[in-house]
Order: structure tokens, then C-alpha cells, then sequence
């Protein structure tokens, strides 16, 4: 049967899972992490590109086996294409790396020129393992590529390109691969905490919102059901009141139906405990006559809308014990978790049968409430015989409501190492500062103090960053940077300063991307890297010929890494833009469900149900105590209407005439001595009988039956009023051809009948049909 269906039966059925749930968006730690692969992949352009164009220049002195070595970074570059998809990818593009570095380490050229650059190797193997590796296999991977630099400064091979003549110069690269390979490792990790922290409340907001709009739909059922019950009370009322002429034993069942309802769900309002309100269900199903047996290894507190669903569910199964299972023991049973309460009533009576079991399930509230909180009823009789009942329901509490994360650069920056990491060059220069420094000779004092600028204003970037002075910070940090570049041209004497220029346009770089996160906002940013190559370059013309290959090296790969990293910043802020307005509406959508629900419960409390003169009236008309045709009744009943109209808020009325149509054919199949099993789930605004062929097809199908009653529920369907009547399938067919012709695969199952109404055909699960009569 589909949950529309269910629905028409008066099952008040809200699926809240399908119309409360919160379809996931992408992490933001999940897109960083992939994001990370243009670590990797601008690690193997470093090692792939420049050692090809070498090698192609060189081809005729280079052995033929050398190519090969080459192979391994084109295959990394190959497995980073975005439709190539390998399990373990980070583990064999950085496994690859280290394998690059290892041949070239111990595998040495016995002749021919210089051409693999070792050091940019090394450090694009550290950049790329810090951006998609987690923290410790990282840093092994950063410290391995650090110590075969550091054997290959030692033990030069032939190959080697870019080594130092000395042994201080050459422990300038494995330092730099160690402290600014480090320092990545430290970026990455920090963002990656920070990414996951933004998902997590995101994934908070997530859940606070489905259990808003969850508690929205339950308590909307809650209410409809509340203002069902009134209204078909008022009907009662209006009945009694008029005096109408109609069968007194109907009357006095709709009296008792009445009452049942009072006494069925009660929304508490603070959490209930358990096995209080079990006992309160004993009491109110009149369980007098059968022993119940408590089996609660603990006492569960639930929610106040938990609490009335489980209520609805109890009352209903005991009442169905002590009326129709011919028990003398009833267990109810618990058990769960904090998340899940799982309640079992089995009883030792004669059980269900299989249509028995069939009907229970369509006719009682039991479904309607559990499946309002997302959960499940299962119905079957027990292995020792009797009936078995499991229910299944949530008891989560609301979880908090938090505001969604900051901005991403706060998220990702928040902490300040996270921003001092991204300094590893800056401290990389500091530490080799005496060493790149000697060569400037006279002019080192310049070349230090301009240093020394350049990382001051970087560290106070770094120290500011949550105040209004960022975009200023990094504006000096930029100053500092031409001062820095401009005190290196106006001191260069010869080859001597390139290899202290080249490391300093590695440790500038490597500080820039705090700059570039500092004025990702501002329409100077894409300025910063053509103005930083276009220094590097102009740095590097002022050295002789000779010489200048040394630092193209340097400035195409940081510029390579600033790239990626700008690429890094676009996608990251662009993702948490995009989760940040989505968590925020979110918010703001559970904030109004929350106030929803608020809002409905202060008005059910106003309503403060039905006064005790109203139940005590309709009690004593279903015992027989009070008889309905006195004047003092009929008195009695239009003053208690009268109260709980104003109570409601509902116009006076003579009652609705569809109501009374149903009553009609109720009362005539009693004069049959037939069972017809009618309810009104919600009481139409329309007053507009049905027309006689309406009629006149209830009568028939109520007059065909047998073996099995027919079920009757009147709501009203998005404004419209409606009818629903259930039946044995066979017993539709029949009465359907009757009066609209054979049923075939080109007969309509939906005929108008006139006056605004139509009427429908409906087969559904357990041979059972639906007809259905709708009022437009």
C-alpha cells in the first residue's frame, strides 16, 4: 500500500524522512582533500618537465636508460587525471616519488652532463605527500626526501643538477625540503582539522534541522489530531443539541468513540518516563481483566512528543487486548538505546488471522503515530501463540541548534600555527641567513636588514590576522617583498649571489600564500604572481648568462606552487561559500520549524482539550445513564458546544451535512444488522451533503458485505472533503460494475458524478480495494 493511500485511511501517516530530509552536501574536508591532488600534480610537473626539457637538450649525451627514470613521474601525472580512479592514489603517486628520488640517489650516470634538479624534486615530493597525506605518514615521507638531498649533497651523482660546490651550500636544499616541506605538513593538517570542524557543525545544523522539520511534521499530526478530535466532539454536541431522530444505540457509540479518543494520545509537557506512562495506558484501556506484566530493565525518558505517540500506540493494543484477544496475560516489554526505544506487547489470546492482522494495521492509530516519528510497527501472532506487537521508535532529543561556521578563511586560519606554518620559509631564510648572506659581501647588512623587513612584516600578517590591519599587513608584506628584490638587484657582483638569490625566491615564495589568503577578497590579488615572477626575472637578468639558468629553476617551480595554491583558495572559499549559505539557511529554516512547533503547542494548551462537563456528558450518554432526548441534555450539550467552539475559534454551524450522509448509511445498515466501521479523521469546512448516487453506492457496497465490514473515513484532502471507503476487492468489483460497468484495462476507474463530485477505484495490497468519493 503507498503512504498516499494510507494517508485517505486516516492513519496520519507523515513520512518524515522524505519530506524532513536533509540531503548532504559535499564536506568541505572532502573537497580540500581532493583539492590536494593539485599538490601532487604540480609535484610531478616539477620533477617531469624540467628534467625532460634538460634531458631533450641533452639527448645525444644522455644514456638511453636514463629516459626511463623519467617514466615515473609521467605515470603519476597520468594517474592524476581527473577520469583515471585508483584505489590508494595518494599512497602510489607519493610511493612513486620516493622511488624517483631513491634511483636517482643510487643509481649514478657514468657519464654525460648534469640533468635531473634534484633539490626541486625532493621538495615537490615533500610539497605533494603534505597536501595528501595525513599528518605522520607525511612527514616520514617529507623527512625521507630531506635525507636522500641530504646523501645526495654528500655522495654527488653525475646526473645531480644544481648541487652546491660546498657542503654548506648543498645542506641549504635537504634544509629546505625538512623545515618548509614541514611547515606544509603543518598547514595541511590544520586545515584539514579546521575543514572537519566546519563539516561537523554543518553535519549539526544538518541534524538539528531534520529533527525540526521531524518535530514540525509530528506535531502537525498532533494538532490535526487534536482538532480532529474536537471537531467530531462538536458534531456529537450539535447532534445532541438538535435532537435529531436516529438510532440512539449509534449515538451512543459515537459517544463511546469520543470518549476513546479523549482518553487516546496526551502530548506531555516536559520528557515522561516510561514506565509512569505504561501505567497511566493501563488505566485508561481498562485493563481490568487481564494481568500485565512489566518487563523494563530500565525507566526510559522520553520526549514529550515520543511519550504521546508511544501513549496512542499502548492505549490502542491493550484496549484490542481486553476487547478481542480472549487473554489473561498481557507482557510489555522494552529494550534499546539511547537513540531507540523497542517496545513488544505480546498477550496469550487466540491472535490474529491473516485478513485480522491486515485490518489492524489499517485501522488503528497505532501506525499513524509511531510512523510520525520515523518509526516501524510489525504485527504477527507469537510463536507460542497470541498476538505479538514490536514497535520501533526514535528517541533522539533535539539535538542544539549552533549558527553555522565562520567565513573560510576564519575556519581555515583560525589558529595561529596554522598561519605561522605557512611562514616555514620565512624561517627557512632566517636560519640560512649568515650562510645566503656571505656572498653579498659589503652589502650583506642590506641584504639582511631588508630580509629582516620582509619577515617581520610577514610574522605580524600572521599576528593580525583577525584584525582590520590584514589587508594593510599584507599590503607592507608585499613592500617588503619588492624592498627585499630591489636590495638584491642593486647588490648582485656576479654567479657568487645566485645561489643565495635562488633559495631567497624559494623563501619569499613559500610566504607569499599567507598573502594570498590575506587579499583573496581584494582585486589586486591576481596581481601578486606576475608581479612576483616579473621581479624574480628582472633579479635574474642582472646576473650574467651563465648563471641565469640557476634561478629560472626556482621561479617557474614556486610559481608553479602559488598557482596551485591560488587554485587552492578559489575552490575552498567557492566550496565554503556554498555550505555556509546552505547551513545558514538551514538554520534559519529549522529556527522557524522550532517556532512552529512552539507556536502550535501554546495553541493546543489553549485548548486545553475538552472540559471535564463535555467528557462527562458523552460518558454518560454511552453508558446510558443519560438519556439524549431531555430537554436538560440537549441543554446541557449546546452550552458545552457553545464553549468548546469559542475555545476553538470555529464559527457556529448546524453541523456537517456529509457527516451526517455517512451516519445515514450507518444507521441503515444497523437496521440490517450490519457492522460498519466509520470515523472522522477531519470534519470538512464545506457543508454540502453527497449526492444521492454517492449515497446510494455506499449503501450498496455496505449492503454487499458479508464476512468483513466496511471502513468508512471522512477527512478533507488540500481543502476538499473526501471519502474513503475500504472493502474486500471482489465485493468493489461487484458493486463498481453495478452501477459504472465491467471493470476491463479500458474501463475508467474514476467516473464524475455530478454536483462536484467524483469517485474513484483504488486495488491495493492483501486484496483489498479503495473507493474513494471526493467533493470539489
Amino acid at each position: 500500500m503507498n503512504a498516499h493511500t494510507e494517508r485517505k485511511l486516516g492513519l496520519m501517516h507523515r513520512d518524515v524522512t522524505q519530506v524532513g530530509d536533509i540531503p548532504q552536501a559535499q564536506g568541505l574536508r572532502s573537497i580540500f582533500e581532493g583539492v590536494g591532488y593539485i599538490g601532487l600534480f604540480s609535484a610531478a610537473f616539477i620533477e617531469f618537465v624540467p628534467a625532460t626539457l634538460l634531458l631533450a637538450g641533452q639527448a645525444a649525451q644522455v644514456p638511453p636508460a636514463m629516459w626511463l627514470t623519467l617514466a615515473i613521474p609521467f605515470v603519476m601525472i597520468l594517474l592524476l587525471l581527473p577520469r583515471v580512479s585508483v584505489q590508494q592514489r595518494p599512497w602510489i603517486l607519493n610511493g612513486g616519488g620516493v622511488i624517483l628520488l631513491v634511483l636517482q640517489t643510487f643509481i649514478d650516470q657514468p657519464s654525460g652532463p648534469a640533468w635531473f634538479p634534484y633539490n626541486f624534486a625532493a621538495f615537490a615530493v615533500a610539497f605533494g605527500a603534505a597536501f595528501s597525506l595525513s599528518a605522520l605518514p607525511a612527514l616520514i615521507v617529507v623527512v625521507s626526501a630531506g635525507v636522500l638531498n641530504l646523501i645526495v649533497v654528500m655522495q654527488p651523482t653525475g646526473q645531480a643538477l644544481l648541487l652546491a660546490s660546498n657542503l654548506a651550500g648543498g645542506l641549504v636544499g635537504p634544509a629546505i625540503v625538512v623545515i618548509v616541506g614541514g611547515s606544509f605538513v603543518g598547514v595541511a593538517q590544520g586545515w584539514r582539522a579546521m575543514a572537519t570542524e566546519s563539516d561537523e557543525r554543518t553535519l549539526e545544523i544538518e541534524g538539528a534541522a531534520e529533527a525540526a522539520y521531524q518535530a514540525a511534521q509530528v506535531q502537525s499530526a498532533r494538532t490535526s489530531i487534536d482538532r480532529r478530535i474536537h471537531e467530531t466532539i462538536l458534531n456529537t454536541l450539535n447532534v445532541v443539541k438538535h435532537g435529531w431522530d436516529f438510532n440512539a444505540d449509534l449515538l451512543r457509540q459515537e459517544c463511546l468513540r469520543d470518549v476513546e479518543q479523549l482518553d487516546r494520545g496526551r502530548l506531555p509537557p516536559a520528557p515522561e518516563s516510561l514506565r509512569q506512562l505504561i501505567n497511566e495506558t493501563h488505566v485508561v484501556a481498562g485493563l481490568s481483566e487481564v494481568t500485565l506484566e512489566l518487563q523494563l530493565p530500565g525507566d526510559a525518558l522520553l520526549p514529550p512528543q515520543v511519550a504521546s505517540a508511544v501513549r496512542d500506540a499502548l492505549v490502542e493494543l491493550l484496549r484490542n487486548v481486553a476487547r478481542h484477544s480472549s487473554a489473561s496475560r498481557c507482557v510489555i516489554s522494552a529494550e534499546g538505546t539511547e537513540a531507540t526505544l523497542v517496545l513488544e506487547v505480546a498477550d496469550d489470546g487466540v491472535g490474529f488471522s491473516q485478513d485480522a492482522q491486515e485490518r489492524f494495521g489499517l485501522r488503528n492509530t497505532i501506525r499513524a503515530s509511531i510512523s510520525a516519528l520515523g518509526g516501524t510497527t510489525e504485527v504477527a501472532n507469537g510463536p507460542d501463540g497470541g498476538a505479538l506487537v514490536r514497535i520501533v521508535v526514535p528517541i533522539e532529543h533535539a539535538p542544539e541548534l549552533k549558527l553555522p561556521a565562520e567565513p573560510a578563511l576564519d575556519i581555515l586560519l583560525q589558529p595561529l600555527p596554522t598561519r605561522l606554518f605557512l611562514l616555514g620559509g620565512a624561517a627557512f631564510i632566517l636560519l640560512m641567513l649568515p650562510w645566503m648572506a656571505a656572498p653579498f659581501g659589503e652589502n650583506s647588512w642590506r641584504f639582511a636588514a631588508a630580509v629582516g623587513l620582509f619577515i617581520v612584516a610577514s610574522v605580524g600578517l600572521a599576528l593580525v590576522w583577525h584584525w582590520r590591519w590584514r589587508t594593510a599587513m599584507a599590503s607592507l608584506v608585499i613592500i617588503a617583498t619588492i624592498a627585499l628584490y630591489v636590495t638584491v638587484q642593486q647588490s648582485t657582483y656576479g654567479c657568487e649571489v645566485a645561489p643565495s638569490i635562488h633559495w631567497m625566491i624559494n623563501g619569499v615564495g613559500s610566504c607569499l600564500g599567507l598573502v594570498l589568503f590575506a587579499s583573496s577578497r581584494r582585486p589586486w590579488n591576481w596581481l601578486i604572481l606576475p608581479a612576483w615572477a616579473a621581479l624574480g626575472l628582472w633579479v635574474m637578468l642582472t646576473l650574467p648568462g651563465p648563471c641565469q639558468a640557476m634561478l629560472g629553476m626556482p621561479i617557474i617551480a614556486t610559481l608553479t606552487y602559488l598557482a596551485a595554491a591560488m587554485y587552492l583558495i578559489r575552490v575552498l572559499l567557492a566550496a565554503s561559500d556554498r555550505q555556509r549559505e546552505r547551513a545558514t539557511q538551514l538554520w534559519t529554516e529549522a529556527t522557524a520549524k522550532r517556532a512552529e512547533v512552539a507556536a502550535q503547542l501554546e495553541v493546543t494548551a489553549q485548548w486545553n482539550r475538552v472540559s471535564s462537563g463535555t467528557r462527562e456528558l458523552l460518558v454518560g450518554i454511552a453508558d446510558g445513564v443519560l438519556d439524549p432526548g431531555e430537554t436538560a441534555v440537549r441543554q446541557r450539550a449546546a452550552s458545552e458546544e457553545g464553549q468548546l467552539r469559542a475555545r476553538l475559534g470555529i464559527a457556529r454551524s448546524t453541523g456537517s451535512a456529509i457527516w451526517q450522509d455517512l451516519l445515514g448509511v450507518v444507521e441503515r445498515a444497523a437496521s440490517k444488522g450490519l457492522n460498519v466501521d466509520v470515523d472522522a479523521i477531519e470534519m470538512p469546512l464545506i457543508d454540502r451533503g453527497l449526492p444521492p448516487t454517492a449515497i446510494t453506492l455506499l449503501d450498496a457496497m455496505v449492503s454487499a458485505s458479508t464476512g468483513h465490514p466496511v471502513s468508512m473515513r471522512l477527512f478533507v484532502d488540500r481543502g476538499s472533503p473526501e471519502v474513503v471507503c475500504t472493502c474486500e476487492q471482489q465485493l468493489a468489483m461487484n458493486v463498481w460494475s453495478e452501477h459504472f460497468g465491467v471493470i476491463s484495462s479500458d474501463a475508467p476507474t474514476d467516473v464524475d458524478l455530478g454536483e462536484g463530485t467524483s469517485v474513484s477505484l483504488e486495488f491495493m495490497e492483501g486484496a483489498v480495494a479503495c473507493v474513494s468519493i471526493r467533493q470539489d
